[in-house]
């Protein structure tokens, strides 16, 4: 399954602001996006403005393997 994951920097960290499914097993593609719904708040480095923009946009593969 692969994800795309839009995250909006709060000060503290960064929430989700947004998950698409790119492609693959909507039931393995469904558990990812709950469980990527799961996680509060994603962690950011405080000092390192490069990395933190990067962050931002992320597309993640999961594979059951």
């Amino acid at each position: 399954c692969k994800v795309n994951l839009r995250l909006i920097p709060t000060g503290t960290g960064a929430v989700l602001g947004n998950l698409s499914i790119i492609e693959g097993d909507s039931r393995l593609c469904a558990a990812t996006k709950r469980a990527v719904a799961q996680v509060g708040t994603f962690p950011l480095p405080k000092d390192d403005l490069d990395v933190v923009n990067k962050l931002k946009n992320i597309n993640l593969t999961v594979d059951p393997n």
